[in-house]
């Protein structure tokens, strides 16, 4: 869980811990709450990781980029940017979909808040946590309102 203000880092260390599990040859699911960041991410990432250089499989998955959703069906990826509510379809729809996911970074946490995206978020983590123990989850957060409380039900839950 990192927790710190804007611009101070918490997406660097997101994008680190993602290509690390890329060039490791494991997969690694960045999760975000609106397209134009799913996008704003995608592009980042195929900028810096996706050349000839580097040849790290970038996906991206929201209601209006449908072009990668059989690829990342499939697990033909090493990092997928998704749209928290199209990973929740994912998940109920293709439920191997995680097969081989070793990480996934779920970015603007603090929405867990929000009175109508917070439940979705809550029973993805919850989703996770029971049918994929062995997965690993960073949530970055600008915010947390009752940070004691989120953190005791993220851990002991």
């Amino acid at each position: 869980m990192v927790v710190a203000p804007t611009s101070s880092g918490k997406t660097f260390i997101g994008e680190m811990a993602a290509i690390t599990q890329a060039i490791h040859k494991k997969k690694a699911i960045y999760l975000v709450p609106l397209r134009s960041l799913a996008e704003e991410k995608y592009r980042h990432f195929k900028k810096l990781y996706g050349g000839a250089d580097c040849k790290i499989g970038i996906r991206v998955s929201s209601r209006d980029r449908r072009e990668d959703d059989r690829t990342i069906i499939k697990g033909e990826y090493q990092i997928a940017v998704i749209v928290y509510e199209k990973f929740n379809y994912f998940l109920l729809k293709y439920p191997k979909v995680l097969k081989d996911v070793s990480l996934i970074i779920i970015d603007e946490l603090q929405m867990i808040h929000d009175p109508v995206r917070g439940p979705l978020l809550e029973v993805m983590i919850e989703h996770i946590r029971k049918k994929n123990p062995e997965i690993r989850l960073i949530g970055l957060s600008a915010y947390l309102e009752n940070e004691t409380g989120f953190l005791s039900w993220a851990v002991w839950k």
